[in-house]
């Protein structure tokens, strides 16, 4: 039960603090850089390397969406075939089940004949089917923009403050958390 309520409710709140922290830790080097060979203020520092990894990172994932992109427009050009073929390939598989119900006993040919039929005959069900599912996964997505964009801001603050503060939050872990117990 605990861990389903911290998975639950807890993670969801967590979440843009942890994503922060990761980033912090990712500009630490560069913070010590900065630190240590230009002489800079570990608030400058900070600033300056915290800003260099997230736009790093948000050109990588700017990179990704491009190819993504590029792939859907690539999908977006065959589709059409592929729903044709879906339908030749269903037609082809009616046929066969008919042809089956062919070798079936005098009695009960026709009510499966009628089944295959009726299968069949909504058999763009199916594809509408896919298409429904489809669109409601790129509504849902589009319904979590804005929370995804909150969380970001907040990691992004949250990744600032961290690295600000992440010798002292080493020194406080460290005697916390003894290393033989790690």
């Amino acid at each position: 039960f605990l861990v389903w309520l911290s998975v639950g409710y807890l993670l969801p709140l967590l979440m843009p603090f942890l994503l922060g922290a990761a980033l912090a830790l990712a500009a630490e080097p560069m913070t010590r850089f900065f630190q240590n060979r230009l002489r800079l203020p570990r608030t400058l520092s900070t600033g300056l390397s915290v800003s260099m990894a997230f736009c790093l990172l948000f050109l990588a994932v700017l990179l990704l969406a491009a190819f993504l992109l590029r792939e859907l427009k690539l999908l977006a050009g065959i589709l059409p075939d592929l729903e044709q073929t879906a339908r030749s390939g269903m037609g082809m598989m009616e046929q066969w089940l008919l042809s089956l119900t062919d070798g079936t006993p005098p009695s009960i040919r026709p009510l499966l004949h009628r089944n295959v039929t009726q299968l069949f005959s909504g058999g763009s069900r199916f594809l509408d089917g896919a298409t429904k599912w489809l669109l409601g996964l790129a509504g849902m997505i589009l319904t979590h923009v804005p929370d995804s964009a909150l969380s970001l801001a907040t990691a992004v603050i949250s990744g600032f403050m961290i690295s600000a503060k992440l010798p002292r939050l080493k020194l406080w872990l460290d005697r916390r958390l003894p290393r033989e117990k790690l």
